[in-house]
């Protein structure tokens, strides 16, 4: 956004516009839990700290499948009873096979979560070299603010390859297909977390990465301690996402009305997503280390990453919205 103060039409600079300017941030969308298939986005608002504006209303992608308690899933096995085995499946036709039986073995169940995790980092130091470069490099920032459109199509690629992962078992099953496809969804991610992240002051943009680590490291620990089983209430979390993105709807249609362009209200709405997207990452957790009602089969360990990075981008991403709006009240 520019920092004249005769750039806003009205020169007021508690004014949210939603025309897309030549320095205004790009949208970013949140995405829903559906089961399967195409997935659907909706657009929040969210806050920026330069010059005390505003963000404009605009979307960000969030994770897949809002797991139902009752099915299966792609890629998950379903449990009789909590705290027994998955079923598992056959990689291609989903059919039971004695593959569910061995994930048992403790040995496979641990190589199965180092995979997990050994991807989920490698993402996660990608895209924290991104928002470091956009943030701290004067050049880099100026560039992607005079060039939304590497946004648009960061974001295009970023929905074809995280529909094709999640909607197609054979394809994210099947290397190094998947880790190719895993490859470019993270750099368009990375790119467009990161150009969020470049509309924020830095000591925000810095401060939002420091809470988000302990967020995710103390519900990841809760999770995988916890004796309450969260892979039984994905139908609540489903039923919470999809009332997240009626509330984002509400959101869009306030940015219209001067009177309620309040700070206070997006930091509110980028509160809810992140209680919400911490909920999903406990239920993915659990998922991931077995021994719940519904695990993630071991053939699923690029999917598993997938879910899990998602969840710790849209906390980030929540909490960035936060602080953005406590800095500027």
């Amino acid at each position: 956004m520019s920092a004249h103060p005769n750039y806003h039409p009205n020169n007021g600079p508690d004014v949210v516009y939603v025309t897309q300017h030549k320095d205004d941030p790009p949208p970013y969308l949140v995405n829903t839990y559906p089961a399967s298939g195409p997935q659907v986005f909706v657009g929040p608002v969210y806050t920026t700290t330069v010059d005390g504006q505003y963000m404009q209303p605009g979307t960000y992608p969030t994770n897949s499948g809002a797991y139902v308690a009752t099915g299966v899933y792609p890629g998950y096995g379903e449990v009789g009873q909590t705290g027994q085995p998955p079923s598992g499946g056959d990689s291609e036709t989903g059919h039971p096979s004695n593959f569910g039986t061995s994930f048992s073995d403790v040995n496979i169940r641990r190589r199965f979560v180092r995979n997990v995790y050994s991807i989920l980092m490698v993402q996660l130091l990608v895209t924290l070299g991104f928002i470091c470069l956009f943030i701290f490099s004067p050049d880099v920032k100026r560039f992607v603010r005079r060039n939304s459109w590497f946004y648009y199509l960061a974001y295009a690629v970023f929905i074809i390859t995280y529909i094709t992962l999640v909607c197609c078992p054979g394809v994210r099953r099947r290397y190094p297909t998947n880790l190719f496809l895993l490859a470019i969804f993270t750099l368009a991610m990375s790119y467009m977390t990161a150009t969020i992240s470049s509309y924020h002051d830095t000591k925000i943009v810095l401060m939002a990465v420091g809470i988000c680590a302990v967020v995710c490291l103390v519900v990841s620990v809760s999770a995988a301690f916890c004796t309450f089983d969260m892979t039984k209430w994905g139908w609540l979390l489903g039923i919470l996402a999809l009332m997240l993105m009626l509330f984002g709807l509400i959101t869009l249609m306030f940015a219209f009305i001067p009177g309620l362009r309040t700070p206070w209200y997006y930091g509110f709405y980028s509160g809810l997503i992140a209680l919400v997207f911490m909920g999903f990452l406990a239920y993915d957790t659990q998922q991931i280390l077995g021994g719940r009602r519904y695990n993630l089969s071991p053939e699923e360990h690029v999917y598993g990453a997938l879910q899990l990075y998602l969840d710790v981008v849209y906390i980030f991403l929540g909490i960035l919205g936060i602080s953005g709006a406590a800095s500027s009240n």
